[in-house]
């Protein structure tokens, strides 16, 4: 079960990786993986993942204004 559950995590996250044309998996994309998998979604879906490196909210940049 958890050799299954691992071999999904990598090859979702590695396609992440891929997508943004990186060479490397980083914890980022890790971060992005639960959005592109549903079960995954479910299972981590009140996780914070430390440094994740993404902003939580959407974030508009007009005029130098930061709106949250």
């Amino acid at each position: 079960m958890l050799e299954y559950l691992v071999a999904e995590v990598v090859e979702v996250v590695g396609n992440a990786a891929m997508d943004e044309s990186e060479r490397s998996i980083e914890l980022r994309h890790i971060c992005m993986a639960p959005n592109f998998y549903s079960k995954l979604n479910k299972l981590v879906n009140e996780a914070v993942f430390s440094e994740g490196g993404l902003v939580p909210t959407s974030v508009l940049f007009e005029n130098n204004i930061i709106r949250l």
